[in-house]
């Protein structure tokens, strides 16, 4: 085991790890009428199927596989953005929006083929949304899906931020696949600094300082990895926390990273340790300046 990776382990553990914590919480404030409006989202179809098995997730808190669930429903569900529908009751909506995404996500940590696997873009999708819902709802909803992230990355997953060298060799200059898995795992490190950061959670400075340096050292594998086969990537774009075609991949995900990135100012303010300030203003300032990007296509 690589030096840092023990540490990085010891850090997480501090996090209280735990892949249920938020799904119990949100399983609790979930309604029959929530319920009912999941399993009926694709326009009806298969909708009793669904429900009973909705109804067996906010009971048992077990994931059903995907012959018992058309995780269709889930995905079509998180789309909808509760701020866009004033008329409806948008604290429902984001209740919803956490229990659909929750699932996903647990589902999508099991290897087996009986359950859905999301590809890593979509991923990034369901964690941009779940962050702004349990924003939304508040502090619990906030620790608990720290708990789930700490418990998602203190895996074997995190081996490959301290093996650069493995990692840029084994892509495929012909695909952007390998990639990207990588730079969800990234967006999850971020994602747990930044609600670290929001929650004002109780972590040393040092140990928040850590963190940081394994998100800069995963980008910058990330960045390894175009410059090694820039033709292989032809087309594509390689900036800090962003790896997308902008002629075929969606791009709706993007700027809600770029959202949570300009916060970081705000939320370092009580930090003392000043090279540590200054290493998440740059973080920001890299994120930000991707907007361009998106409001260039947009």
């Amino acid at each position: 085991m690589h030096p840092k990776e023990k540490i990085v382990h010891d850090i997480l553990k501090q996090l209280t790890p735990d892949r249920d914590a938020l799904l119990k919480l949100i399983s609790s404030q979930i309604t029959e009428e929530i319920l009912i409006d999941i399993a009926n989202a694709d326009y009806g179809w298969n909708a009793e199927k669904n429900l009973i098995a909705l109804k067996s997730i906010k009971e048992t808190g077990i994931i059903p596989t995907n012959k018992e669930l058309d995780y269709d429903v889930l995905s079509l569900s998180r789309y909808i953005e509760p701020e866009e529908h004033p008329k409806l009751d948008i604290h429902a909506l984001h209740v919803r929006r956490v229990f659909c995404c929750a699932i996903s996500l647990i589902a999508n940590s099991f290897s087996s083929d009986d359950y859905y696997n999301f590809l890593a873009e979509n991923e990034s999708d369901i964690l941009t949304r779940l962050i702004e819902s349990v924003n939304y709802l508040g502090n619990d909803f906030q620790l608990k899906l720290i708990s789930f992230l700490a418990w998602d990355l203190n895996s074997d997953s995190l081996n490959s931020f301290f093996y650069k060298d493995d990692v840029t060799n084994k892509v495929d200059i012909d695909n952007i696949i390998p990639i990207v898995p990588f730079m969800y795992l990234v967006l999850k490190v971020f994602a747990l600094i930044y609600l670290v950061l929001k929650t004002s959670y109780s972590i040393t400075e040092n140990n928040l300082k850590i963190l940081v340096e394994c998100l800069i050292e995963g980008a910058g594998t990330v960045e390894d990895c175009y410059k090694a086969s820039p033709d292989g990537h032809k087309g594509c774009s390689a900036e800090f926390l962003g790896v997308f075609n902008l002629e075929y991949e969606d791009v709706y995900r993007y700027p809600k990273w770029i959202q949570f990135g300009k916060e970081i100012p705000v939320l370092i303010a009580h930090l003392k340790d000043q090279e540590l300030k200054n290493q998440l203003k740059k973080i920001s300032e890299l994120i930000s300046k991707n907007e361009h990007l998106y409001k260039k296509i947009s």
